[in-house]
C-alpha cells in the first residue's frame, strides 16, 4: 500500500509546492498580513517535511524542514530577502521532485541542503 502512495506522492508534493507558491506570492503582494501567509509556507514546508523521508524522498524533508526554521517565527517581521529564500525552498522542492530525484541526492543534494540551511541560519542570526 505504501509503495503505490509513494508512486502518487511526486504530484501530491508538488501541489503543495503550488500551495507555497500561492502563499509566497500573497505575503508579497501584501505586506500588512505577511504574517499569516508566512504561516502558510510554514504549514506547507511541515507537511513536506512529514512526508518526504516516508515515501523516498529525504531531500524533501530537509529542505521541509529547512523551510520551517525560516518561517517559524510568527512574532519575526519577515522582508523580501527572507521571501527570497522561502521561494529557493520551493524551487528546489520543484526541482526535486520534478525531476524524481529520489534518496539523499548524493553530493549535490548535500550541498543544496547545507546551503538552503546555511542561508536560513544567515537570516535568522
Amino acid at each position: 500500500a505504501v509503495a503505490g502512495l509513494a508512486k502518487d506522492f511526486p504530484a501530491w508534493a508538488l501541489a503543495d509546492v503550488a500551495k507555497g507558491r500561492a502563499a509566497l506570492a500573497a505575503a508579497s503582494d501584501d505586506p500588512a498580513g505577511r504574517g499569516q501567509h508566512v504561516e502558510a509556507l510554514f504549514r506547507v514546508g511541515h507537511d513536506l517535511k512529514g512526508q518526504g523521508s516516508s515515501f523516498g524522498f529525504p531531500l524533501v524533508t530537509k529542505i521541509g524542514q529547512s523551510l520551517c526554521t525560516l518561517t517559524r517565527d510568527r512574532t519575526r517581521s519577515y522582508e523580501s530577502k527572507d521571501l527570497d529564500l522561502a521561494k529557493a525552498h520551493l524551487d528546489a522542492l520543484d526541482l526535486i521532485l520534478t525531476k524524481g530525484i529520489k534518496g539523499e541526492g548524493g553530493k549535490v543534494g548535500a550541498e543544496l541542503v547545507a546551503k538552503l540551511e546555511s542561508r536560513v541560519a544567515e537570516a535568522l542570526s
